[in-house]
């Protein structure tokens, strides 16, 4: 029987009750709404893409299609006929068309007519993202879609799990729904998402690695999570694709400066420091997934069958072209792998807010907030990480592979959703901000989906 301080008093509304349950389902369903929108995304744009993306599609093509049989492409080996066949009917988005009498060959042994001399380039990849698209196609596949397409739309899942885990990171950041709505619509909208979750590409996991990777710090710091779900999840994603380091370096940051307050007031505050569970754990988490891709790389190396591909994207290394890189990934990451004019009206539009949103975020934070805050903390590892992370991949590559090949933007994309908190906290407290970025981002999205391709 309930109590009497439970009943409510004649002509009280109930909602005091109903409140609570209210806000979480609202929750919810805001989360059921972005699984939507990022599945209408693969809807709406896989059909429209009649050509290969030229981010290394065709590559990326073979590497599925040989997953039953092979599993690992081979440093060294040569493109499959269904890739080539592919890449010959369809040609290369941005880049030029194939003639139709290399459709219509018999053959396709005519290695000149390839890129890279018909071998491929994916070998440099744990196989780990194309054994999954390749599973996650299969249901597709049985009700007729071709496997291009249904890997295509692959995508669409790995970019409902960006959104939804963003959405959940800032309400635990104490956002205010709409505003906590917002920022994984216009993720969900980007043409970050458009070029890496529409194609078949090694960076559909990017926006992913960085969601998830800031809800588990969030959790961490709060001390709902323990710090060794942020290392297992940081090396899966880095063992999807490298470059999601970048992610893990951004949050690692963050949970290392956020130690920082929490050993104030200690009688060695270095030594307390360093033994914080959260410095080591972010430290050893970078050493192992380290270690996971120089193991990848000497795997790689025994199983090759021949030498690897010189793609001829090399340039000379200078002060010049090193400070270049500083520059790279902040707002670039988060405007796609190619011009927005490329894309038309909605992209340039859409590209411009992204950026200017970004830049203003990460750098508006940090200067909004007391320092040691979260949010000053969140601010300055991804301005940090951001600016020092491309050089540094950049070098790495000349030691790895003997040549400075200038980074592409995109190689930064994981960070992306990081920036997009720093947004969501440099408005937190603007109340007169937050619903006309929501209605901002609905606009945005809607004008994504009209982008031709």
């Amino acid at each position: 029987m309930p109590s009497e301080a439970a009943v409510p008093a004649p002509g009280q509304p109930i909602r005091r009750e109903l409140g609570p349950t209210l806000r979480k389902h609202a929750d919810a369903l805001i989360c059921v709404g972005l699984v939507l929108a990022s599945l209408l995304v693969g809807i709406v744009q896989v059909p429209k893409h009649s050509m290969v993306s030229p981010i290394d599609e065709y590559v990326y093509i073979d590497a599925v299609a040989k997953v039953p049989t092979q599993l690992v492409v081979r440093q060294g080996e040569e493109v499959g006929d269904f890739a080539r066949r592919y890449l010959a009917c369809h040609s290369v988005r941005l880049i030029g068309i194939y003639p139709e009498s290399l459709c219509a060959a018999p053959t396709t042994d005519d290695d000149a007519e390839y890129p890279n001399e018909g071998r491929t380039t994916a070998d440099i990849y744990v196989p780990l993202y194309f054994a999954t698209t390749w599973l996650l196609a299969q249901p597709l596949t049985w009700f007729g879609v071709d496997l291009v397409d249904a890997g295509r739309s692959v995508g669409a899942l790995w970019l409902a799990l960006a959104a939804v885990a963003l959405f959940l990171a800032l309400r635990r950041l104490a956002i205010p729904r709409a505003l906590a709505a917002a920022l994984p619509v216009l993720l969900v909208g980007s043409l970050a998402a458009y070029w890496s979750n529409t194609y078949i590409s090694t960076d559909a996991t990017a926006l992913a690695a960085g969601s998830v990777l800031l809800l588990t710090a969030v959790r961490v710091r709060e001390g709902s999570a323990s710090p060794w779900w942020f290392g297992a999840l940081s090396v899966l994603f880095v063992l999807f694709k490298l470059q999601n380091i970048v992610a893990v370096l951004a949050v690692g940051l963050f949970l290392m400066l956020c130690a920082i307050r929490e050993v104030r007031g200690a009688e060695r505050p270095v030594s307390a420091w360093l033994r914080h569970r959260w410095v080591w754990a972010s430290a050893l988490t970078v050493v192992v997934a380290a270690l996971a891709q120089i193991g990848w790389v000497v795997l790689r190396r025994v199983l090759a069958v021949d030498l690897g591909v010189r793609q001829g994207v090399d340039s000379d290394l200078s002060a010049t072209a090193i400070a270049r890189e500083f520059f790279k990934f902040l707002p670039g990451a988060a405007t796609g792998a190619s011009a927005p004019e490329a894309l038309g009206l909605a992209a340039v539009f859409i590209g411009g807010v992204t950026a200017l949103l970004v830049v203003g975020g990460v750098i508006g934070v940090i200067g909004a907030r007391r320092g040691l805050s979260a949010a000053s903390n969140l601010g300055v590892a991804t301005l940090v990480v951001s600016a020092l992370s491309a050089p540094i991949l950049a070098l790495v590559t000349v030691i790895v592979a003997g040549e400075f090949v200038p980074l592409v933007p995109r190689y930064g994309m994981s960070i992306v959703p990081i920036a997009f908190a720093c947004v969501a906290l440099l408005f937190q407290r603007r109340r007169w901000v937050q619903v006309p970025l929501l209605v901002l981002s609905l606009v945005l999205f809607a004008a994504s989906l009209t982008i031709e391709g």
